[in-house]
């Protein structure tokens, strides 16, 4: 199964046009696709979305409004007859316990702040007896609740992954408690109750990370300080480890960052390694370079006068504690 998730630059308009196009290249490949949305109605959700596509797509629909016996012969006809193309279906109604292997596109046209339930939305096409790979598309809006939870939920599934062996935890695990749902509504607080469970941070040793996992600590951090992230690797990547995104009314940022997960001090060639990466891709602001170990003078002297920040244990570590990232364990 392939996951992509694209941010879009504006409102709903800009998510129908994108599943527009994509669904215009999958109908001509003669595949079959579903769409979940939180809504049904004609403003925001599932009604809208019908209207801004053609009949010829041979639609059907499963909601809330749509009697069970109607539900159980649209879910034989997507399944069954060519001509029926593309369903649409709401999250509550449509989310578990169908067989919907004749799509391999699935559509999250918008986001829920409870992973599992997204999860289990992809498997209706994800089953056994799929012959054909899944290709699942988040879509999300720019400066929007729902970049708000999608950057919560990865943040809490990288810190899951630096303190628990499985690198797959369960999607019911990364939910949102009550507090960080409130949280994403700036001021708005959660209802006091006589018993509130107290969610402590995670407890790390530094030293004990793999590079992964440090990779991960960086990536956290960042999206503590306000940064859409993704944590690259890979070949093609020129050296990023996280990719930092930022927009403002000046433009924004886009960081290019390198971890160096080591004991050994990190020397100048590490440096000029980045500056000519920066130098070679335009869509670069600055760079950055942390570090769990120090710097060389000649390092520093280097990035004197440049666009690179250099960010040593130290520094590290003094921001982990500020942010409130984790409860971190220095045993040096």
């Amino acid at each position: 199964m392939q996951v992509c998730n694209f941010h879009l630059e504006s409102g709903e308009s800009a998510k129908l046009d994108r599943i527009k196009a994509d669904l215009d290249e999958v109908m001509e490949s003669g595949k079959k696709a579903l769409i979940f949305s939180r809504f049904v109605n004609k403003e925001y959700g599932i009604a809208r979305i019908k209207q801004c596509l053609p009949e010829s797509y041979g639609i059907v629909e499963m909601h809330g409004s749509i009697p069970q016996a109607e539900r159980d012969r649209n879910v034989d006809l997507f399944n069954g007859n060519s001509e029926a193309k593309l369903f649409l279906l709401s999250y509550r109604v449509g989310n578990a316990g169908l067989n919907l292997q004749a799509a391999n596109y699935v559509f999250l046209f918008d986001r829920w702040w409870n992973p599992a339930v997204e999860e289990q939305a992809t498997k209706r096409a994800h089953r056994i007896g799929q012959k054909n790979k899944v290709f699942v598309r988040r879509l999300y809006c720019k400066d929007t609740i729902e970049e708000r939870i999608l950057r919560k939920l990865n943040e809490k599934r990288r810190l899951f992954a630096m303190v628990i062996d499985d690198a797959n935890p369960c999607a019911a695990d990364l939910g949102l408690t009550e507090e960080e749902l409130f949280s994403l509504f700036g001021d708005l607080k959660a209802r006091p109750k006589h018993v509130r469970r107290v969610v402590e941070k995670p407890r790390i040793v530094l030293d004990e990370l793999d590079s992964k996992q440090f990779e991960n600590l960086v990536a956290v951090l960042y999206e503590r300080l306000g940064y859409s992230v993704s944590v690259s690797g890979g070949p093609g990547d020129r050296g990023t480890d996280v990719l930092a995104e930022k927009s403002s009314a000046t433009g924004g940022e886009r960081i290019s960052i390198q971890c160096k997960h080591t004991k050994s001090t990190v020397g100048q060639p590490v440096v000029q390694h980045l500056w000519g990466a920066l130098n070679s891709d335009d869509s670069l602001t600055r760079g950055v370079i942390v570090s769990s170990s120090t710097f060389s003078a000649d390092a520093k002297s280097f990035v004197a006068g440049i666009r690179i920040t250099l960010i040593d244990r130290k520094k590290l570590i003094e921001l982990l504690m500020e942010f409130g990232v984790v409860d971190l364990v220095d045993d040096r």
